[in-house]
């Protein structure tokens, strides 16, 4: 994971800126295997995993090592950070950082972790990044930026992986909701704004709609693209559209639900919860002869080695978008069904012919 690292699809830079449902759908979202055992993970436990995980993620960060990052990482966390990985490797850089390596680790501040019993089971931490001394101000990202990391675990016989990772503004997080023993509220999605499994779907519609006509509709605002001061963005792709749609170039665009969905629901204070899922999207530009879209590599330069180097009549630019939102209670009768609040997004190795 690279806290510095902004990842916009086709205008990638490295920068800085820092239905009825089932009770078996409930009992995944609400987190709560009961069994006879105890639980499978408590508080304490959730913060020595974010321990282990700081460590396996410095020994990765230190040498670009794919193999290294996939012990502590799975699901869209480490597709987009794998690719991240190949992106730097092919621009030259030996560490994540460059020729000079600064490590960093995570503080918690504050966890969702549910009374689960049996596996998979999953829990939410939100950390604040702490870098090494001597780290170049340029590396040291967004100062108030805060990493809300998911963890997961299929079995017993499986270490603790992080699954999401989204940048949020904790601020606009209202506190995870906990019972006196520590652990966290059950959500119920019956009683949210949107059910979690929907929240994808949404997301993605809203995409579609901005896309095609430039109109924000219910869930997006502009701020969302890249305001002044905010430590996390998601593409702009009305704009990126128009970047592409050059003279003799046609633009496609996709955006849909990661499968299967990643999408996780944590309970916060006041009947809302926060919900994290993963969009996959995709910009296909198709060259009408005699033109040609032209890919140059550059040194040093992760974003350019995003689709090989070359000349081609199609080119296929495709990622991954985290997005973390404010899933309000039903009651408070929203004026917006969901709020984003966070997220992370990035490139994967695209294509041309």
């Amino acid at each position: 994971m690279n806290p510095t690292e902004f990842r916009f699809i086709g205008l990638v830079r490295r920068g800085l800126a820092g239905a009825a449902i089932s009770v078996a759908v409930m009992g995944a979202f609400a987190a709560q295997a009961l069994g006879a055992g105890g639980p499978v993970v408590t508080p304490a436990g959730a913060q020595a995993a974010l321990a282990s995980y700081s460590r396996q993620n410095i020994a990765a960060d230190k040498t670009l090592s794919i193999a290294a990052q996939q012990v502590g990482e799975q699901g869209t966390a480490r597709i987009l950070d794998d690719s991240w990985f190949q992106f730097e490797a092919a621009a030259g850089y030996k560490t994540l950082d460059g020729p000079t390596f600064y490590p960093f680790s995570f503080n918690p501040l504050e966890d969702s972790v549910p009374r689960q019993a049996t596996f998979p089971a999953s829990f939410a931490i939100a950390a604040r990044v702490s870098y090494s001394a001597g780290t170049p101000a340029y590396l040291r990202g967004c100062p108030t930026a805060t990493s809300m990391l998911v963890f997961a675990r299929k079995s017993a016989a499986t270490p603790w992986k992080v699954v999401l990772e989204p940048t949020i503004n904790l601020s606009a997080l209202p506190k995870f909701a906990a019972s006196s023993d520590g652990f966290a509220t059950a959500v119920d999605p019956r009683r949210l704004s949107v059910a979690p499994l929907r929240v994808p779907r949404l997301l993605a519609k809203e995409l579609r709609g901005y896309e095609a006509s430039g109109k924000l509709g219910t869930i997006l605002r502009s701020s969302y693209f890249g305001a002044q001061g905010q430590c996390w963005s998601i593409p702009d792709v009305h704009a990126a559209a128009h970047t592409f749609a050059t003279p003799g170039v046609s633009v496609s665009f996709l955006v849909t639900g990661h499968r299967p969905t990643d999408a996780r629901a944590f309970a916060v204070t006041g009947g809302a919860a926060l919900v994290i899922a993963s969009l996959n999207y995709r910009w296909t530009l198709h060259a009408t002869a005699p033109h040609k879209i032209v890919i140059r590599a550059i040194a040093h330069n992760p974003v350019s080695h995003q689709v090989p180097a070359g000349s081609y009549s199609s080119v296929t630019e495709q990622g991954i978008c985290q997005v973390a939102v404010l899933d309000p209670a039903k009651s408070a009768h929203p004026a917006a069904p969901i709020r984003i609040i966070g997220a992370d997004c990035g490139q994967l190795p695209g294509s041309g012919r």
